[in-house]
């Protein structure tokens, strides 16, 4: 017992240094949140869309979840707001496993996770595409593919929230969300 309480303080304590690091030396295009001020193993990462592609001018909300044995275990991560993207699940938001969780180390940090998201929305990898389909489509009729995830991005990126008033009940569960789900309010 003695053991499991010094490994949660020292998980704390990580992830506390590093969203202080963030907040203080923030990410181009990122905001971090904490959706519970009393605990920081839960994180709401706000993405925006990169300039020239189909996500342009759309805010892309994710939730970072730290509580499965991170560092030694990557975040979970999904996608809170829908996106039409080959290396994203469209049921859950889950991102592709090989992203992320097949090349993790615990000297990797949370910073370094949301940039990559952040150049993988920007530069989707074709090479180990979660949705299959989708990433046929953007090979092979590359401006259909834009304009579906241009029109998703219209239709799910480009509403302006209050953060502070997205309240999530269980933090591990499937987050991804129709905008009923959550108590939003529109500024």
């Amino acid at each position: 017992v003695h053991g499991i309480k010094i490994a949660i303080k020292k998980m704390i304590g990580r992830i506390g240094k590093e969203y202080k690091e963030i907040q203080d030396i923030p990410l181009p295009n990122v905001e971090i949140r904490l959706p519970d001020k009393s605990s920081l193993s839960i994180w709401h990462c706000v993405i925006d869309g990169p300039k020239g592609t189909p996500y342009e001018g759309g805010k892309f909300i994710l939730q970072l979840d730290f509580t499965d044995n991170y560092p030694f275990k990557c975040p979970k991560i999904k996608f809170v707001t829908k996106i039409y993207h080959p290396n994203i699940r469209q049921d859950n938001g889950e991102i592709c496993d090989q992203f992320i969780k097949e090349h993790w180390k615990p000297t990797m940090n949370a910073k370094g996770v949301i940039s990559k998201l952040v150049v993988l929305i920007e530069n989707p990898d074709l090479e180990a595409p979660i949705e299959q389909e989708i990433a046929k489509e953007m090979k092979e009729k590359e401006g259909t593919f834009k304009a579906k995830a241009s029109d998703y991005t219209k239709k799910y990126a480009k509403q302006q929230y209050d953060l502070s008033l997205i309240h999530i009940s269980e933090p591990t569960r499937p987050l991804y969300i129709s905008y009923a789900v959550f108590c939003l309010k529109k500024k």
